[in-house]
């Protein structure tokens, strides 16, 4: 691996509302389901678990 590669920062994406209330009723439906497919909808969306439970807490979205 080049020196240049090790040193590269990802940068986090900038998502819309209506992006993070996508993920946020993409994993509550897996969730739902009980399959366990929320991390395929994080991997899919390129989001960490951390991010998705800040979605959650956003009044707007709490149902």
């Amino acid at each position: 691996m080049n020196t240049s590669e090790e040193n590269v920062v990802r940068k986090r994406r900038h998502l819309s509302a209506q992006d993070k209330y996508q993920i946020f009723l993409e994993a509550t439906m897996a969730k739902a389901k009980g399959n366990g497919s929320i991390s395929e909808v994080l991997r899919r969306w390129i989001v960490e678990r951390f991010d998705l439970t800040q979605y959650s807490n956003i009044p707007e979205f709490q149902l």
